[in-house]
């Protein structure tokens, strides 16, 4: 019996400058899943990825990223040892200096790497159908070209033509037209992939700047994949935020094929499920005694604003429903956030609690001392407080609001604060106990608190 042939598959990269290691990371997802695709299309740093993606040599790509920096792209030498607000201003500074001296800067030794790392027979033999993206500055126009439009023995000239920022390197002559980076019109060359047969496309959109593509038409399946956590400065090639990235993008990846849950995070599938299911009840008795339920309707005037506010939290976080589990996951992933789990681990939902209990605990005394301080004014109080603290106050104020027997609405927090609020509904569900409250006074008698 024949089997359907598959739909073409295409793999779209953004550019992006430095944000482009977040690739790798993915094209190693797409490659432990078996996704093959058929084509590949980049714009800027897309177009190098792309060009090494074609000839499916994986650690070259790693290769290259290893040696990718600031003085081989932009001739700058950095210190590693400084912070990266630092290392981005002197690159700028830099930069500037170029652009009023010589015009930018010539991407002499970027062309170097580029042809000791892509090897044009492979590109050109290779299965995988190859096209970039670049802007002719001498028409003003956007130039889409495959790889059998490229002319032979100037794949790299184009890519170091499509790899331009413009203006921060100079614009790149071939022959008697003149180009600059693919991005000032189309940061993620999807048309293009789609002209080149592509029925099933996964793109990559890294916030580099330029126009983006907008919808695909109808009959082509389009995932789009977006990192969710900072990437760095465009301009900064740095050797920890590159392996940091290469770590998100892989982990987004897998997640796109439903290996991991989470949006944030990467949590080890359905361990959440039996921990949400059992506070269950805990949840809904919270929210009762609060008056705010991001899972429900609400009550009066102050509620509603206060729903309004938590549903645009959760709509900002991918979350468009007022599913009880999806709620909770995105609370927990605020907690991580807030308190700074690492999101380049992947948890059980066990182990992600277990870390969230340390750092809260973390906070007692100086919950204690807040506490006593305060007087009226509650929220504007909250308001003054770092995030983590605002957080595990919330909380603690919850757990008290539901054993107190007399209740009050905490819409007002909710209103003004609704991702604490979110993380707070964690906490207090989740973590504050019995067990938690044992190992919470036993540190405050050591403390002599």
């Amino acid at each position: 019996m024949e089997t359907a042939a598959r739909k073409k598959r295409a793999l779209v990269l953004g550019g992006g400058g430095s944000r482009g290691a977040y690739e790798i990371g993915v094209w190693q997802a797409l490659r432990e899943m078996d996704w093959q695709f058929d084509i590949v299309t980049g714009t800027s740093v897309g177009s190098i990825n792309g060009a090494i993606f074609a000839t499916g040599e994986f650690d070259v790509a790693v290769e290259v990223w290893k040696k990718l920096d600031n003085s081989m792209v932009f001739n700058v030498e950095l210190d590693e040892s400084v912070d990266m607000k630092t290392k981005t201003a002197l690159v700028l500074k830099k930069l500037a200096g170029d652009m009023v001296k010589t015009g930018g800067g010539d991407g002499a030794r970027l062309r170097e790497l580029l042809t000791t790392y892509i090897d044009e027979e492979k590109v050109r033999k290779s299965p995988v159908n190859y096209g970039l993206a670049t802007v002719d500055i001498s028409e003003m126009k956007l130039c889409e070209m495959t790889k059998e439009e490229i002319p032979e023995g100037k794949l790299v000239d184009y890519i170091l033509a499509s790899a331009s920022i413009f203006p921060a390197v100079r614009p790149q002559k071939i022959d008697t037209q003149t180009y600059v980076d693919g991005g000032l019109f189309e940061q993620m060359p999807i048309d293009l992939a789609i002209r080149m047969g592509a029925e099933d496309i996964i793109a990559i959109e890294l916030d580099g700047t330029g126009l983006f593509h907008k919808t695909a038409p109808e009959g082509v399946r389009e995932r789009l994949l977006k990192p969710k956590w900072d990437l760095g400065s465009v301009f900064v090639f740095d050797t920890a935020q590159v392996g940091r990235s290469m770590r998100f993008g892989y982990l987004d990846g897998m997640k796109l094929f439903g290996v991991f849950d989470g949006e944030y995070y990467a949590f080890i599938k359905n361990t959440w499920l039996p921990l949400f299911k059992a506070r269950r009840a805990k949840f809904n008795k919270l929210c009762d005694a609060c008056a705010v339920n991001p899972t429900a309707g609400y009550r009066g005037f102050l509620e509603k604003k206060a729903s309004d506010s938590l549903k645009n939290a959760l709509r900002q976080r991918g979350v468009s429903g007022t599913k009880y589990e999806s709620v909770m996951l995105c609370a927990a992933e605020l907690c991580g956030e807030i308190f700074g789990l690492d999101p380049t681990v992947i948890y059980s939902a066990e182990r992600f609690t277990e870390r969230l209990e340390e750092k809260v605990i973390g906070y007692s005394v100086e919950i204690r001392k807040v506490l006593r301080r305060q007087k009226n004014g509650l929220p504007e109080m909250l308001k003054m407080l770092s995030r983590e603290l605002r957080t595990v106050i919330l909380a603690r104020l919850l757990t008290n609001n539901l054993n107190s027997g007399k209740p009050y609405s905490f819409a007002p927090m909710a209103t003004l604060m609704p991702n604490e609020f979110l993380a707070a509904l964690f906490v207090a569900t989740v973590i504050n106990n019995d067990v938690y409250a044992e190992k919470e006074n036993a540190l405050l008698q050591e403390c002599g608190e």
